[in-house]
């Protein structure tokens, strides 16, 4: 059994799996060891990786290292993946393991992942294995406070995911071309100008790298889902999937190292 735990900016997310199947997932908004104690409850955990953005409470990565054969993914660590960015060390732990996890459910596939969710990111893994990069852009949300912020006159508005509109409720479901009020204005610059940021990176990639898997993930995958209409694949546990996969990967090599020896 492995715990994986994936701790963002936000919130922590913690799973269980059995070989490369999700058995349970959880989110916290801090991560502590009694939350950790309640989920392995009864279980045989042998292996654990952990990913974070945030400060990792000292106290909590003792234990896990104490009790487990554990695994922090940093910039060195083994990936079962080839990385050709020119500045690895920079490159965010969640697109890695997006990358990973795309290899995985779709190995031998040029893939497109687009995580959506604070930031939007696109990025590439080639049919071989080899992450390309990609592009990282403000998401919807961070749009519409970034023209509150920066404009003095315009609201802040807040979204509705299940309507994707306004939580005033005074959009209608669905994004028309033209704005016909500020508050609508504001909402199609947010959200149709990130779609058809979207939509046009994935025709252009789907001209360079034939064929293309499309894979979306991240808290407004649904969003976008909903209205694109071409072939997409959505998966909101890509993250974990590919930690998964790059302990399983790190075990399997820790295993080979010793049978060696």
């Amino acid at each position: 059994m492995n715990l994986i735990i994936d701790i963002g900016n936000t919130r922590t997310k913690a799973a269980l799996f059995r070989e490369q199947g999700l058995l349970i997932k959880e989110y916290w908004e801090t991560p502590t060891i009694a939350a950790l104690e309640k989920l392995i409850y009864n279980q045989t955990v042998e292996n654990v990786i952990l990913s974070s953005t945030a400060n990792v409470p000292i106290a909590f990565e003792k234990w896990l290292k104490e009790k487990f054969s554990y695994i922090r993914l940093e910039t060195n660590t083994p990936l079962p993946i080839t990385i050709e960015y020119k500045t690895p060390e920079t490159l965010g732990k969640d697109r890695i393991a997006a990358a990973v996890g795309a290899d995985c459910l779709f190995p031998n596939e040029h893939a497109l992942i687009i995580d959506a969710g604070t930031c939007i990111t696109l990025d590439v893994i080639t049919a071989e294995g080899a992450y390309l990069g990609g592009n990282i852009s403000p998401g919807v949300t961070m749009r519409l406070q970034a023209m509150h912020h920066f404009t003095e006159k315009l609201p802040l508005l807040e979204r509705s995911r299940e309507s994707g509109g306004s939580s005033q409720g005074t959009r209608k479901t669905g994004i028309d071309l033209l704005g016909d009020s500020t508050e609508s204005a504001m909402l199609n610059g947010a959200e149709l100008g990130a779609l058809l940021e979207i939509t046009s990176f994935m025709e252009k990639c789907r001209r360079r790298f034939r064929p293309l898997r499309v894979i979306f993930t991240g808290g407004d995958a649904d969003f976008f889902v909903n209205k694109i209409k071409t072939k997409i694949f959505a998966n909101p546990n890509l993250v974990l999937i590919g930690l998964n996969k790059i302990l399983q990967y790190n075990v399997r090599q820790l295993r080979q190292g010793k049978s060696k020896k």
